[in-house]
């Protein structure tokens, strides 16, 4: 199960657990409206260690940075 944030217009952002499968509008849990609609967001990513970025792959008359 994932949890995803939906919107309803009536009572505000909720979240609710669903099933990535499950592709059917749900009704608001706290006020039973149809009227909900799912927010999306980034996704944080952080690249740590060598090799993420431009300079690292190249490679400076064979020395090492």
């Amino acid at each position: 199960m994932a949890i995803y944030i939906y919107k309803c217009i009536q009572c505000g952002t909720v979240e609710l657990n669903r099933s990535v499968y499950d592709v059917s509008t749900p009704a608001c849990p706290q006020c039973n409206s149809e009227n909900i609609a799912r927010q999306y967001s980034n996704v944080g990513v952080v690249f740590k260690g060598k090799g993420f970025y431009r300079t690292d792959s190249r490679g400076l008359s064979g020395k090492d940075k």
